[in-house]
């Protein structure tokens, strides 16, 4: 007997688990931009620090080209001998090296920007879909409302209607001596009505 009963319980169970799932993947679906919204925020937020610090390594960098150019003018005005050609050619390098190094922080400061681009349209469009389909529930929920109650009322007016009509058939069935001006005031109603 313990078996038909854990059998019975299981089938029983089944469509609220169905129901439940359904449910739980509805609200899963409703959720999703907003969760890809919260992550493409904290991804912004680590773009804006690399950024500041991409800054920060940029302005250095300027810093050290305009001392090294200053460097090798100063180097360059001076009388030419076998140490100050070793000076300029390394102050030549060194300013070479930071020129590169400051182009290379610069394109991938241009690269953040551009991320910095798709991440917001991205975010604005989840934003957009989020509200969507916020207003779509709301939407179904009181069309299905107006449904349920536009349906009860249509009943009612049909009951009345016929009803109507059909009061107005036997007054007019019997009452064949009517005159004109009521008979066309019975079927004013009548058309009111319906």
């Amino acid at each position: 007997m313990s078996r038909r009963k854990t059998k019975k319980h299981a089938m029983k169970r089944q469509p609220s688990n169905i129901f439940s799932a359904i449910s739980k993947m509805e609200k899963d679906f409703l959720n999703t931009p907003k969760l890809l919204a919260a992550q493409l925020k904290k991804e912004t937020i680590s773009l804006k620090q690399k950024d500041n610090k991409l800054k920060q390594a940029i302005n250095k960098i300027k810093i050290q080209v305009r001392d090294l150019e200053k460097k090798v003018l100063s180097v360059a005005s001076k009388k030419i001998n076998a140490t100050s050609k070793k000076q300029l050619a390394l102050a030549k390098k060194r300013f070479n090296q930071s020129v590169n190094e400051q182009n290379k922080l610069i394109k991938e400061s241009d690269k953040l920007k551009e991320s910095f681009g798709l991440i917001a349209d991205t975010q604005s469009k989840l934003t957009a879909m989020s509200k969507q389909l916020n207003q779509f529930q709301k939407d179904w929920s009181t069309q299905s409302i107006n449904t349920s109650t536009a349906k009860k009322i249509k009943a009612k007016k049909s009951i009345t209607k016929s009803n109507n009509s059909s009061i107005l058939d036997d007054i007019l069935q019997t009452e064949p001596g009517l005159s004109k001006e009521t008979e066309i005031l019975i079927e004013d109603t009548s058309e009111a009505t319906s």
